[in-house]
């Protein structure tokens, strides 16, 4: 993210920038201008071209598409209109529609969907015709038209979400919460829809159902603001009762016992140390006690290898807390009842024979194995500052990739995309430990979240990720003859950013962008063929024809202005929240940069996570997105987000490799269609 002053975008805003670029085709360089976000250059060659007899109608529909990314909804509905004078369709009509519909102009609207419907069911149309009567009051009639639009997308979050409000307006909360539920039942990252839930629920009196689904909220969202709003008095004691665990200790099926043994021969570059409980940041968990246990005895030793100092039995806890005493910084460790051991430096607790450990930052919280069930050791690290620590968890490379494999795919997926799963985290964990070194510094490998590979520990899904790892033991992706930077996200939206391409990235990244469509269809580089991607399903590996669920293909997000800005302004003091405008695309369609527009300053915002957790994290998918403003009798209302994919989109499509495994694709060939012509090699075992 950097700052600018508002006259340094004064320029790119005004379309004064001349195009630095050798004469070419009046499409290639309208192309370029809109990817390069100057959008009033752009605006001006679709205008120019929409006067031609040949492609106006193109051109309108590109203008008309272009001034909804630039916030002015009426100017689009204008455009679509000159476009309807060429060509009389449903999808041009459903775009002038929701043109005036996004200006507050319902009863502009109107006329459009009902044309629409006129020739035919169209799921655009009835959902702008709930929305209508949805403003209007006609409650009633909005619930017939969402209900009529579900029978078309039947695991559409944001209908769901749209016919609850509707039930509410109504009076019928059970109907309200059951659609609401079913909402982010669709779409379990749909913030506005578990936020209406939790309300819903309040209202009716189910105050510890309310109460978890706002746990919910701030568990996939833990900078969230939205708790602000609720009663604390009355929730706080309520989100408190849900955090105390089960008493009883789990016990492990012996399936993942013997799944930890098969796939844990050792493999060489011998351990890993992976940072436990990680931020987004790759910052682990900073605690001042831990609760641990084992499922076998488990040694509490001051070195690895090092005689025990005391030995805990199966279930039996044991607790460790940082003190100050005088100047001297104590680690107190009591394993069950027994008397305290007191201990200046580090402690590795390990498991004897096949066991696996756990942990937790509270002891009631211990039983519900939430942090998942660890091989290896867990080391405890005192921080050189501060009455904090750090957990260490050292595990051979083997049952690391198992417990990644199983985190990062689905594992009821095809064996051979549970196959490039494995090939792709060990050749990664072996490029960050050997190459990049990123955590070197903080004394451990990698982290156990996003920011490296997602790390959950082992569990009932083990066996069959140990089989993928043990098929393809030895197994990495080569660059330069060593482990390359392979990345991966868990689905493209239909098309592959280019490694160099990610904000924030070295572009020295080879990985191609691919359209990873069945029939290959040119990709989405113009405003209305983008937005015609983001608004339909073509038929790709990652989508739902290859049973993908719906949510990671493509979402929406509906943004209250007041919500938005509320964390804006905590975070960079924007003022009244004006616009959103995107500044830059890189040549897949994804944002590069934003530029937000507040009563205050304007700041422009160009890292990839940042832009993806601009409403809260999770809250949008991935920075293949547009958005358009919406505006009602007050003004601006809301800010709606059309987007496609999960995560950067770069390297391999993990819902794609799933698809392509399923039309019968091997792993060879899948990790050869994203990362082109990879060497795939065998480490000396």
């Amino acid at each position: 993210m950097r700052l600018r002053l508002p006259g340094l975008l004064a320029p790119v805003m005004a379309g004064q920038i001349a195009v630095n670029a050798p004469a070419a085709a009046p499409a290639e360089r309208v192309q370029a201008l809109y990817l390069q976000g100057r959008y009033v250059e752009a605006l001006r060659v679709y205008e120019r071209l929409g006067r031609r007899r040949s492609g106006g109608l193109e051109a309108l529909l590109d203008a008309g598409a272009l001034s909804e990314e630039m916030g002015r909804p009426a100017a689009a509905a204008g455009f679509y209109d000159r476009a309807l004078r060429l060509s009389r369709t449903a999808e041009i009509l459903d775009a002038a529609g929701w043109g005036w519909f996004r200006a507050g102009r319902q009863d502009r609207a109107k006329p459009y969907f009902e044309e629409s419907l006129r020739s035919g069911d169209d799921v655009e149309a009835l959902l702008g015709m709930g929305r209508i009567c949805s403003r209007e009051g006609r409650w009633r009639a909005a619930v017939s038209f969402f209900k009529q639009a579900l029978r078309f997308k039947p695991r559409w979050a944001v209908a769901f979400y749209d016919l609850g409000k509707a039930y509410e307006g109504l009076g019928e909360p059970r109907l309200a919460i059951a659609f609401y539920a079913k909402a982010v039942g669709a779409d379990a990252y749909f913030s506005e829809g578990r936020e209406a839930l939790a309300r819903a629920y309040l209202r009716a009196g189910s105050g510890l159902l309310g109460a978890a689904q706002l746990r919910e909220l701030l568990r996939l969202e833990p900078t969230s603001l939205t708790h602000q709003a609720f009663d604390k008095a009355r929730i706080a004691p309520l989100l408190s009762s849900l955090m105390r665990g089960p008493r009883r200790f789990p016990r492990v099926p012996a399936f993942v016992r013997n799944a930890m043994i098969r796939a844990g021969t050792p493999e060489e570059h011998g351990t890993l140390r992976i940072g436990l409980g990680a931020d987004s940041g790759g910052r682990p968990a900073r605690l001042r006690y831990v609760a641990v246990g084992a499922t076998t005895d488990y040694e509490v030793t001051t070195r690895r290898g090092g005689a025990p100092l005391a030995v805990g039995r199966p279930r039996e806890p044991c607790q460790i807390a940082l003190r100050r005493v005088g100047r001297k910084r104590l680690l107190v460790v009591r394993v069950g009842s027994r008397p305290n051991l007191f201990l200046r430096k580090r402690v590795f607790l390990r498991p004897r024979g096949s066991g696996l450990m756990l942990w937790a930052s509270k002891l009631s919280a211990l039983s519900a194995a939430s942090q998942g069930l660890l091989p290896g050791t867990i080391e405890i690290r005192p921080l050189p500052v501060g009455n904090f620590f750090e957990l260490v968890n050292i595990v051979d490379l083997s049952n690391y990739v198992t417990a990644v494999t199983a985190a990062e795919m689905p594992i009821d997926a095809p064996i051979e995309s549970l196959k490039v799963q494995a090939i792709l985290a060990r050749s990664y964990a072996l490029f960050l430990k050997g190459r990049s070194r990123r955590h070197a510094a903080a004394g451990f490998d990698l982290c156990d979240s996003p920011h490296c590979q997602v790390y959950g520990g082992l569990g009932p899904w083990a066996f069959r990720a140990g089989r993928a790892v043990a098929a393809t033991r030895g197994l990495v992706i080569l660059h330069g003859a060593r482990p390359a930077a392979v990345v991966y996200s868990a689905d493209c939206g239909g098309v592959t950013e280019g490694g160099g391409d990610v904000p924030g990235w070295s572009r020295s990244l080879p990985w191609p962008s691919i359209v990873d469509a069945v029939a290959k269809p040119p990709r989405p580089r113009s405003p209305w063929k983008l937005k015609r991607w983001l608004e339909s399903w073509p038929d790709s590996y990652c989508g739902p024809a290859y049973g993908i669920a719906p949510s990671h293909y493509r979402w929406v997000r509906v943004i209250s202005r007041r919500s938005l800005q509320r964390r804006l302004s905590k975070r960079w003091r924007l003022g009244a929240i004006q616009g959103i405008r995107v500044l830059r695309r890189s040549g897949s369609g994804r944002v590069q940069a934003l530029l937000l527009v507040g009563s205050r300053r304007r700041i422009v915002v160009d890292a990839e996570m940042q832009i993806r957790t601009l409403g809260g994290a999770g809250r949008l998918r991935s920075s293949f997105f547009r958005v358009e403003p919406e505006y009602g009798a007050g003004g601006l209302e809301r800010f709606v987000f059309t987007g496609g994919g999960w995560g950067h989109g770069a390297g391999v499509c993990q819902s794609g490799a799933i698809g392509r495994a399923k039309a019968g694709a091997g792993f060879r060939s899948i990790l050869k269609a994203y990362l082109g012509k990879v060497a795939i090699g065998r480490l000396r075992i």
